[in-house]
């Protein structure tokens, strides 16, 4: 028996464009003709062997009863319009990672729905599936210059008590949903203010959700809090799903060229240019077990850029895309938002909030990738500043 026939070995180099937030909630691609700024970009998307982002929406048809609208706490629902998903395919994406809190707005159907639209437009996605296994395993594309892994993760889910996948265990049916990585906040505050805590939650302690937890520790607001000298606030990473994601890194590192971690938390919300030290941590852990490069996005604004070993590390690469609000809200939540915009604002079903043209403020990293082995890594940084003007717009590259 002869051996297998070997395709060519790759190029030395794949080119790998990352950008940040993807929320598009219809399709945007008509616009490239009148806007040159949003052209040229889209450009080196295309040009790239493979664009990478975060899809922060759900998509499904408006009147699917089974794609019905989770009402968030605070937060807009994304549900967008089907034919928005091959829209990213024709701006250059070939890879998106699906972790993060707007994922599961639509719910298990809306999560469903846009996988079978990833699948038809040829859209490779990671950080969703039936199971836990399937949401935390890593997804590859394949490039004229070698394989690209996907790793994606989020310590945001959205509900989150039940947007995260989970497998099954005990005749437990798995429950569909995204990979999520659970997280404590830890908030340290002086003694005095401790043992007033303590008092409140020690006189109502179901109203802390207190009553099924046999832990000796202070948690109240959803944070545990423990005596210092000054209030700081610290993250404990679950120790089990840490290791689980650094399984699916090694597990890309071994089958593809060039690895790619997508991570979306919006933990450093509060101060975007100073990330939160389990953020650090976590990507110095993945460019450890095999990570080429660790996109985190979740602010919706830039944030600083590092490597590590020669790998970079981008804290916040902005929104590429954020078209309009695309679901019902909640009552309180819609009158809030149309105090903040303003009451001559009309919303209706099909027509576009916001105006007819994308808003962005984003980086593209284009990276030059080494295939693995080597270890040389540059890479080039290129900024598209929000328009203050009509279209078109200018984007530095």
């Amino acid at each position: 028996m002869g051996s297998p026939e070997l395709g060519p070995a790759p190029a030395e180099r794949m080119t790998v464009a990352i950008v940040g937030d993807l929320i598009s909630t219809r399709p945007i691609a008509s616009m490239l003709e009148a806007d040159a700024g949003f052209a040229a970009v889209v450009e080196r998307l295309r040009a790239a062997d493979v664009a990478v982002g975060n899809l922060e929406f759900a998509a499904a048809d408006p009147d699917d009863p089974d794609a019905w609208v989770w009402a968030i706490h605070n937060d807009w629902s994304i549900a967008s319009d089907p034919r928005a998903v091959g829209d990213l395919r024709d701006l250059g994406f070939g890879a998106l990672g699906r972790a993060n809190n707007h994922a599961m707005d639509r719910g298990p159907a809306g999560l469903r729905t846009t996988s079978l639209l990833l699948d038809d437009a040829g859209i490779d996605h990671a950080g969703a599936g039936e199971d836990l296994a399937r949401a935390s395993a890593p997804r590859y594309h394949e490039t004229a210059h070698g394989r690209l892994g996907v790793v994606s993760v989020t310590t945001s889910p959205s509900p989150p008590d039940v947007a995260g996948a989970l497998d099954a265990f005990a005749g437990l049916a798995p429950r569909p949903g995204i990979h999520a990585l659970a997280i404590e906040p830890v908030i340290t505050v002086p003694p005095a203010t401790h043992e007033s805590l303590r008092a409140i939650h020690d006189r109502v302690p179901d109203a802390m959700g207190e009553w099924m937890n046999g832990d000796p520790g202070l948690r109240v607001f959803a944070a545990w809090f423990e005596p210092g000298d000054d209030v700081s606030v610290r993250y404990v990473v679950d120790p089990d799903g840490r290791a689980r994601l650094l399984r699916s890194v090694r597990q890309a590192a071994q089958h593809a060229d060039v690895v790619v971690m997508t991570v979306h938390a919006h933990q450093g919300d509060a101060d975007p240019a100073d990330p939160p030290a389990f953020l650090r941590e976590l990507a110095r852990d993945a460019i450890g077990a095999g990570a080429d490069a660790v996109a985190i996005s979740g602010p919706h604004v830039l944030g600083p850029a590092e490597l590590v070993h020669g790998r970079p590390v981008f804290y916040g690469l902005g929104d590429f895309i954020w078209s309009d609000m695309g679901g019902p809200l909640p009552a309180y939540f819609w009158s809030e938002t149309r105090t903040v915009l303003g009451h001559d604002i009309v919303v209706m079903r099909g027509q576009p909030f916001g105006g007819a043209r994308p808003l962005y403020d984003f980086l593209v990293a284009i990276w030059p990738a080494p295939i693995r082995g080597r270890t040389d890594t540059p890479a080039a940084i290129e900024r598209c500043s929000p328009p203050s003007t009509p279209p078109p717009h200018r984007c530095h590259l």
